[in-house]
Formats: structure tokens, C-alpha cells, sequence
């Protein structure tokens, strides 16, 4: 119903109703249709999240593991059967609070790795915070046509580069930006088709 109608459309009466259930059953287990939307964005992201995993190492290479996951989300979310849920997600800050739920920690792995000593709760910062409101900030403009010279394939680079340049070199940076380009694709060619991959997600009980 998000994908189809918007989040700002769909209430939790229409939801109950698509679900074949009371809205009192709905409202249950769930107060508002934003716990909704922030628990799909929570599973959607453990999912990519995952596949990133079977590609990369996060202990090993967590420099990359972080390029590839950001990249891998912007690309996900930005496509056209998810963009209009995505970018109003973005606007009220569910993706935000879903990413905080997942508990990214890739930052702490890249200090952990480069022996980096840091105050955790800018390691905190750095992680759960600083991307998605950078995120946030860069899509919403250019959905209002600021920033015309930063295209939206530049995003990615520009929010991983972001989180993480106060810890590690340029040249490092660009090289795993430079791999996450070329795994990214593979992560999405293997991916389900839509319909088969809600199935696998949101399985009905």
C-alpha cells in the first residue's frame, strides 16, 4: 500500500483493510502507520545488509563493506517502484530512525581496523546519524532542483565519503568507492523479483 498510494496517503484504517484485519487487531501490534513503515525499512535494510555480506567481509574489508552498503541502499530505494516511498521516508525521518534500529556499526569495525582511538559516541554519530541527514539533505534538494551540478549518482560517494573521511585517507576512500561501484550491480542482478522478494521478507502467516 506504501509503494502503490505513498506514505502520506495510506492510513492505518486502508492498511487494516488491505490486511483483512480489524483496525483494532492492526493498531495491536501497531499504534501508528510510521511503526509500520519503520519496521519495513528496518527489514529492507537487514536484507541488503545481508547480501552485502555475501559479497564483503565487514570485519575485513569494513571500509568497503560501508562503500558497498551505502551505495547499494541509494540504488535500491531510488528505484521507481520504491523512490516515492523512499524519498517520504526520508522527509519524515523514518529512514533515519529505521537505520538507528539496525544499529550500523561500520564505523566502529573501521576504527577497530585502523586502530583508530575515538570518542564512541562520535563513532555513534558518524555511523547512524551523520549519513542518512546527509542523505536526507541532498535528495530533498535536488527533488527541488538545488544542486543541479551533483548528479544522483554522485549521492553515495558523497555520503560514504562523508562518514568516514575524518578516519581515513582519500586514496583509500576512492578505492573502495571505486569496488563498490562495480558490486553493487552484482548484489541487484541477484536480487528477486519484487513480488517474490516481499514474499520472502513479509511472509504471510
Amino acid at each position: 500500500l506504501f509503494l502503490r498510494e505513498g506514505y502520506k496517503t495510506a492510513t492505518l484504517r486502508k492498511i487494516a483493510q488491505e490486511a483483512q484485519v480489524s483496525l483494532g487487531l492492526a493498531t495491536y501490534f501497531f499504534k501508528s502507520k510510521r511503526q509500520i513503515a519503520v519496521k519495513i525499512l528496518e527489514t529492507y535494510l537487514r536484507d541488503l545488509k545481508s547480501r552485502v555480506g555475501t559479497f564483503v567481509d565487514p570485519v575485513q574489508e569494513p571500509l568497503l563493506h560501508s562503500a558497498v552498503m551505502v551505495r547499494l541502499c541509494d540504488e535500491f530505494f531510488m528505484m521507481p517502484e520504491y523512490r516515492t516511498f523512499f524519498l517520504e521516508c526520508l522527509y519524515y525521518d523514518i529512514y533515519m530512525e529505521s537505520v538507528q534500529l539496525l544499529g550500523n556499526n561500520s564505523l566502529q569495525q573501521i576504527t577497530q581496523k585502523y586502530e583508530i582511538k575515538e570518542n564512541p559516541d562520535i563513532v555513534l554519530l558518524s555511523d547512524n546519524y551523520i549519513p542518512p541527514s546527509i542523505e536526507r539533505i541532498l535528495l530533498m534538494e535536488k527533488e527541488k532542483g538545488n544542486f543541479p551540478n551533483i548528479s544522483y549518482d554522485e549521492i553515495p560517494d558523497i555520503v560514504f565519503s562523508a562518514s568516514v573521511e575524518r578516519y581515513v585517507d582519500h586514496q583509500n576512500i576512492e578505492r573502495a568507492t571505486k569496488k563498490a561501484r562495480a558490486i553493487v550491480p552484482q548484489i541487484l542482478a541477484g536480487m528477486p523479483e519484487q513480488q517474490a522478494y516481499h514474499q520472502m521478507l513479509f511472509p504471510v502467516e
